[in-house]
Parts: C-alpha cells; sequence; structure tokens
C-alpha cells in the first residue's frame, strides 16, 4: 500500500505542477487501486501514511493539511463508491471536494483544474442520488439531494464574480439539475437568468454543456407555458446534441415532438424507430388522420409518462388540431363540390356522424360539437364561421385552413 501510495501522490504531484489536466483527471478518475485498498475500514488506516508522504513532496508548506485532507477523502470516496456504500461515500467525496475546492481557490493560475472540478460535480451529483436512494431503501430520512445544492451554490457564491466562467457555468447545470429533482424551479430560473446576464460567451463553451443548459432552459419555458420559447430552445438544445448521444437527443424529442406537432410538422416513423419512441406512434398518427378516440386512447396509454415529463397538458392541448385535421379530411373528400360554391359549407351533422359512425368516437353530442367547432373558428384553426341557424361551417373561400406554423405564433394566446 505505502509503494503504491507514494507513487500515487507523486504522480499526482508531478502533473500537478506542470499542470497536465488531462493525466490528472486520469489519475483521479482511475478505478483501478490495489486490493489493500479494498479492505480498509477506518479512515486512520491510510491517514498517517498519507500526511507523512505528502509532507515530503509538499515540505510542510500552508497547505499541507489541505492536500493530505483531499488526498484521503479522495479515496475514501473510491473506496466506499466501490463497496456501493453510497452514503459514506458521498460525505467522503464532499469533504474532498471542499479541500479541491480551496486549493482551486489558492492557486494562482486555476484554470487548467476546471476539468477536475467538473469530475467532481459530476460525481457528487451522480451520488446523491444514489445516496438518496440507498436511505430511502433503509427508511431513513434523505438529504443527500439537497445538500448537493447547498455545497453546489456555495460554490456559484464564492466564484460567480470571478474569470472562472466556464467552471461556473458547470456548477449551474449541476444546480439545475438538482433543483429540477427537488422541483424547484425559481432557483433554477434564478441560475439561467444569472447566465443571459453575465456576459458569458456561450460559443466557447463545451457543445454538451450547452445542450444540457439549453435542455433545462426550454423545460423550464414549457412549464411556464411559453410554448414559442420552449420550442425554440430545445430545437437549438438538440441541433447542437451529438449525433451519437441517443438517450440525450431521445428526452429532448419527447418535448420537441408535441411541440412540433402544433406546428404542424409531423416526425416520420423513421425518426420515432431510431430514438425508440413508437410509443409516440399512435399518437402521431391519431393527429394526422383526425381520429380523436385513438387520440384520447393514446393519451391514456401515455398518462403517466407524460405526467412525470410535465407535458400532459401541453398535449391535451392539441385535441383542437386532431379536430381540425378531422374536419379538413372531410373539407378534402368534398373539395370539387365545395370550390364549385360561392361560399363552400360543410353540415355539422357531417362531421358528427364521421365521428360517432366511423371514427367510433361519442365524446359529444350534436350541441357540444357545434360550440367546440365555434372554438376552433375562435382560435383561427379554421377560417370561418358557424352558421348556428343553418347548423354549417361557413368556410373562408380563399384559406379556409391557415398555416399552422404562422397560426400558432400569431394566433398564440387564443390557442393556449
Amino acid at each position: 500500500m505505502q509503494s503504491y501510495l507514494t507513487n500515487w501522490i507523486s504522480n499526482f504531484h508531478d502533473y500537478f505542477l506542470s499542470e497536465n489536466s488531462k493525466m490528472l483527471l486520469n489519475l483521479l478518475d482511475k478505478e483501478e487501486f490495489e486490493q489493500t485498498f479494498k479492505q480498509i475500514t477506518q479512515r486512520e488506516e491510510i491517514e498517517k501514511l498519507i500526511y507523512q508522504i505528502i509532507r515530503v513532496k509538499r515540505r510542510d508548506d500552508q497547505y499541507t493539511k489541505t492536500w493530505a485532507e483531499f488526498v484521503i477523502n479522495h479515496f475514501l470516496f473510491k473506496i466506499y463508491k466501490y463497496r456501493e456504500n453510497f452514503q459514506k461515500s458521498f460525505e467522503s467525496l464532499k469533504e474532498c471536494f471542499s479541500q479541491i475546492t480551496e486549493i482551486f481557490k489558492a492557486h494562482e493560475t486555476p484554470n487548467f483544474l476546471s476539468n477536475i472540478l467538473k469530475f467532481y460535480m459530476r460525481n457528487f451529483l451522480f451520488l446523491s442520488h444514489l445516496a438518496d436512494a440507498e436511505l430511502e431503501r433503509q427508511k431513513q430520512k434523505t438529504y443527500c439531494i439537497d445538500e448537493c445544492g447547498r455545497v453546489l451554490i456555495s460554490f456559484f457564491s464564492t466564484f460567480q464574480m470571478s474569470n472562472e466562467k466556464n467552471i461556473v457555468f458547470f456548477c449551474i447545470i449541476c444546480l439545475i439539475r438538482v433543483y429540477f429533482k427537488l422541483k424547484n424551479y425559481r432557483n433554477s430560473k434564478t441560475l439561467i437568468g444569472w447566465v443571459e446576464k453575465s456576459g458569458l460567451n456561450l460559443n466557447t463553451l463545451p457543445k454538451s454543456e450547452l445542450s444540457t443548459f439549453y435542455y433545462y432552459s426550454g423545460r423550464l419555458n414549457l412549464y411556464d407555458m411559453k410554448l414559442i420559447d420552449a420550442y425554440e430552445i430545445l430545437t437549438v438544445s438538440l441541433n447542437i446534441c451529438k449525433a451519437n448521444q441517443l438517450a440525450n437527443r431521445k428526452i429532448i424529442l419527447e418535448y420537441l415532438i408535441p411541440l412540433n406537432l402544433f406546428y404542424g410538422i409531423v416526425p416520420t416513423e423513421e425518426l420515432m424507430t431510431r430514438y425508440d419512441l413508437n410509443n409516440y406512434s399512435q399518437l402521431v398518427n391519431a393527429y394526422k388522420s383526425g381520429n380523436l378516440l385513438d387520440f384520447e386512447r393514446a393519451i391514456e396509454s401515455l398518462e403517466e409518462r407524460l405526467i412525470n415529463l410535465g407535458s400532459f397538458l401541453i398535449i391535451e392541448k392539441l385535441k383542437a388540431y386532431v379536430m381540425r385535421n378531422l374536419i379538413k379530411m372531410i373539407y378534402n373528400s368534398y373539395s370539387d363540390e365545395l370550390a364549385k360554391m360561392n361560399t363552400p359549407v360543410i353540415k355539422i351533422e357531417m362531421i358528427y356522424n364521421v365521428l360517432k359512425n366511423v371514427m367510433k368516437c361519442d365524446s359529444f353530442d350534436m350541441d357540444e360539437l357545434e360550440l367546440y367547432i365555434i372554438g376552433l373558428t375562435y382560435k383561427g384553426l379554421i377560417s370561418g364561421y358557424v352558421h348556428n341557424a343553418n347548423k354549417v361551417i361557413v368556410f373562408s373561400k380563399k384559406n379556409p385552413f391557415p398555416r399552422l406554423q404562422d397560426l400558432f405564433v400569431n394566433n398564440y394566446n387564443k390557442i393556449v
């Protein structure tokens, strides 16, 4: 154990002095350490030895204790994680992160440590979930995700005015993920607002981090029912997400697919198959065909998933689009006859019969259907009006079914 530790600390010291962040990260992230460490049960078993080795390397300078505590807690974090004792691993990592933060703060050129701090933040966030899950299984009170947020917000508060904006940005991403888990969306908005006002050049940041940032920013706009903003931001997130990141692209698409439908943009079967989103096929096909009953069944089958995503109420608003598509389908079936009329009209009874007898949907009686269609004309989904006395829809001859992409923007407040 002594020779392993001596070599490890010597390498770490050399990489640190040469500011070789790549080799530092490889050393810290290395999963293989000698069998002796896997048998350690007490901090004292490595504490004295590590202090002795570091004193030789650091010559008893003012940061010797910080360095020693950092190395001790790093190994304890790895050992406990290997044993799947996630709560103890989390606590050791919390101390480790505190010490590397002190080293980062004191260093003259700290930028090379950014990837090291990201490594610990990423693990800290991951372990907080594992540790809380462990506590839940033991029927104990959870606290680790909250504690992770407290530590990270302390880091953000300390460095937000510094020049180390890149690592602060990564810290913000981790914090937003914590706040989403805790359903603390107000704090998430505050952090996103900080980024927008910070003057940070987003083009200098890694694409993966930007994609994550835009993903959460888009979701916040969804919760505020700012669907146009959400659509634009999530589209940016998808466009900069790497093509091989299938899982990340899938979760973005789960929000973008329903938003695209408001614009009349229908996903292909190939896209849904590629990203394992075929559970949305019934919903999409019902939308296209105007089959309201199938659409309602699709929502019911996806209900739990949609509620977890926070998109259930948004997809519910697409029912009006499904009805529009049904009426458009009927209109197109009689397009030749309607074109000969000075003013094209369709009886509401015809739509009722198609709904009831063809689509097997009995959600409406005639009066309810008439009111629903009046709502469609008010929203602008159909250009025309309902003639109450004659029970017909009177269509605009010029453009009875306006382009959805323009309509959603122009009539947004009526539609949503």
